[in-house]
Order: structure tokens, then sequence, then C-alpha cells
């Protein structure tokens, strides 16, 4: 062999064949990519805000404030109909009974507008409402299909509903405004019975 072509040879050898062939203690240690150091960097950092927050959050976390702030409902509620007038300013004159609900409770709001629940807590079937002035004092806004007209003397108002049934009455007769919100409804004849108990 000559030596053009044994040069020749050991240029055409494979890198990943000599390290194969040589011993380890010969071979150059490979150094860890720059990313690899990069991404400890990371943990590293991440581990320290962790361990902050560990010794910090109990020095100053969960505090409670000295004066904490509470919401007031904007109404308050009764069980004797005389003081709930006195709070409202105005009397109302409704059913003790309707049917076979009883008034449970009063609930006199900051707006001025006095109600009667009849029923009970976990099942109101109807309320009363009364105010001064000539707005809207449902607070039922649903567009019902039945809507009939009511105009009698100086009482102006609309019943509303479903099926054939009202389920809500709201009138004015100049001076106060009224809703009864019912839940079912009743016939329009119940509804023109009731309109005239309640004051």
């Amino acid at each position: 062999m000559k030596k053009e072509d044994m040069l020749k040879a050991m240029n055409d050898l494979r890198d990943d064949f000599i390290e194969e062939a040589a011993p380890k203690s010969y071979l150059p240690k490979k150094k860890a990519p720059w990313y690899a150091w990069q991404n400890m960097r990371y943990a590293l950092s991440a581990a320290f805000v962790l361990i902050l927050a560990l010794v910090i959050t109990p020095m100053f976390g969960n505090r409670q404030p000295e004066n904490p702030v509470t919401i007031a409902r904007p109404f308050t509620d009764y069980t004797d109909v005389k003081e709930a007038q006195e709070e409202a300013g105005f009397t109302l004159t409704c059913p003790d009974k309707w049917k076979d609900a009883s008034i449970y409770q009063y609930r006199v709001y900051e707006s001025g507008i006095l109600e009667a629940f009849y029923g009970s807590e976990d099942n109101t079937v109807m309320s009363v409402r009364k105010a001064k002035g000539d707005d809207d004092i449902s607070g039922d806004y649903t567009a019902y299909d039945l809507n009939i007209t009511v105009r009698e003397d100086d009482l102006q108002g609309e019943f509303n509903g479903t099926n054939g049934l009202v389920k809500r009455m709201i009138w004015t007769d100049q001076k106060y405004s009224y809703a009864v919100l019912l839940d079912p409804g009743i016939t329009q004849d119940e509804a023109e019975q009731l309109l005239h108990k309640i004051k």
C-alpha cells in the first residue's frame, strides 16, 4: 500500500468508528449543551420563589381586616304589619289569607315599597306590593302572552300571564302603585276579585 492510499484511507474513517474503538480514558469529555444550563437556572429561580412564598405567606398572609366591610340589605323584614306600615309611612290593606296561603312576612324596601308575602319562605305563592307614585313596582319584566288592560274610575292597570292565567297584576289609583305576583296563576275573575281587596 502506498503512502497516498494509506492517507486516503485514514481520511475516510468516520469519527464514530474512532470513538467506538478508542479506550474511554482517551476520549474528550462531552460538555452539556448551553440550553441545559439555561433550564437549570430557570428551575433554581422557580425553587427560590417557591421557598420565598412559603416563608413570607405565614408572616403577612391571611390577616383579617380590623373593620370588615358588610353590605347592608336594601330592605327590612317584619312579621308585624303595624311595624311594617309605620316604617313605610302608609297602610297596606290585603286579605289575611289567599286560598290556602297566609301572610308569613312583610318587607319594607329603602325605595319605599311595602310588600306582603303569602305561603312560606320555601314556597311563596303570592306577593302584594304597594308604593307611593304611579311606577311599575312589580320587578317582573317578563314578556307575557296574556295582556289585559284594566280601567275603573281612577284605577288603571293591566293583568299579565300565560296559558289564560294571570301571573302579574299592576295598577295605580293616582296616588299609589300596586303589584301582585302569583305562582301559580289565577283566572281573570279571581284577579278582578283580588284587585278590589287590596288598598
